[in-house]
């Protein structure tokens, strides 16, 4: 079922180059995932919080302090720890590669999302998002497709939706 707020999200990202779209979205399942890990583990303890904020280099307003703590070590972490499906560390490691490629490609800004980029994560995703997809995808797609936004860009946007949304239903 759609709502108001499935049209603002999908906004934001209109102005946006693909690769715009691939770091900030890629961000974005990074921070939610942190907040999973921290919401499930997190005790009273200072000890573990700072353990916590070290693991996912979630400070605020500093980089993360090891530059080995990174999104896939997060993925790891949740995976193992049964915080996330096996399905889902797949698909969030596909998008954290796709990232990689985006984030080292000069200049990154001309850079376009692809099916053959898309479609191996897609493939990845449970039937049950499959079908998520496909009922999503309208609300990227019409006012993207009138800015000629590619459909695997459009698809990618639904995708990182989904997971979002998927990540954010763990939290409660």
């Amino acid at each position: 079922m759609e709502s108001k707020s499935d049209h603002h999200w999908f906004e934001d990202f209109f102005e946006e180059s693909d690769c715009g779209c691939v770091l900030i979205g890629q961000a974005m399942l990074e921070e939610r995932l942190g907040d999973l890990i921290r919401l499930r583990i997190l005790s009273s303890s200072e000890t573990t919080k700072d353990f916590l904020d070290y693991l996912c280099g979630r400070q605020v307003g500093t980089p993360p302090p090891n530059p080995f703590i990174s999104f896939k070590s997060c993925i790891d972490y949740a995976q193992g720890r049964k915080l996330i499906t096996k399905p889902m560390a797949e698909v969030l490691r596909q998008i954290n590669a796709l990232r990689v490629v985006f984030a080292h490609y000069k200049p990154p800004r001309h850079m376009k999302l692809t099916a053959k980029q898309v479609n191996p994560i897609t493939d990845l995703l449970p039937e049950s998002l499959k079908e998520r997809v496909a009922h999503l995808w309208p609300l990227a797609g019409e006012k993207s497709r009138k800015m000629n936004h590619s459909l695997p860009r459009q698809v990618f946007l639904v995708m990182v939706y989904l997971l979002y949304v998927e990540i954010g239903h763990l939290l409660v």
